[in-house]
């Protein structure tokens, strides 16, 4: 095989790549959808806030076709959440910091035991994965950067 013939190939592959993420990349947002029902609402059923389901309603992701990778994600620029707890005191809205929270859990040191003020893990990445490493059999990178007001 020459020069020609493997650049051509590459090229093939690379497109190849391209299509089957596009094709996929529904299914791998709903599984992601799926793994925080039942990490997340399944095991509680919150009050009613206009806030409530945002970190569900807000899944959403993105193909890098230079990259061929896709990226599912909960899009924390539109996450509205202004806990009464955090926001009352700083000012501060929180919608960005909900989906690292509910990941890892949190403890805001009010010496109230409830789901508002201590938050056992949810885990929901890693059942993400599972469920995505099930379905397709490929490598998932988790990323859950710390936000920044945490």
């Amino acid at each position: 095989m020459d020069i020609e013939d493997e650049l051509y190939f590459q090229m093939q592959l690379n497109q190849f790549e391209q299509q089957y993420l596009k094709e996929i990349a529904e299914d791998c947002l709903n599984l992601f959808r799926e793994a925080i029902e039942e990490a997340v609402y399944d095991n509680y059923s919150p009050t009613w806030y206009p806030r409530t389901m945002q970190l569900l309603n807000q899944c959403t992701y993105h193909i890098d076709n230079k990259l061929n990778t896709l990226t599912i994600y909960v899009d924390t620029d539109i996450i509205t959440y202004n806990s009464w707890v955090n926001y009352k005191d700083t000012g501060i809205e929180v919608g960005s910091a909900v989906p690292y929270f509910v990941e890892s859990g949190h403890m805001d040191g009010v010496l109230v035991e409830n789901e508002y003020h201590e938050y056992q893990p949810r885990y929901y990445l890693e059942k993400a994965k599972s469920k995505i490493l099930s379905r397709y059999g490929f490598d998932v990178e988790i990323i859950n950067d710390v936000p920044k007001i945490v």
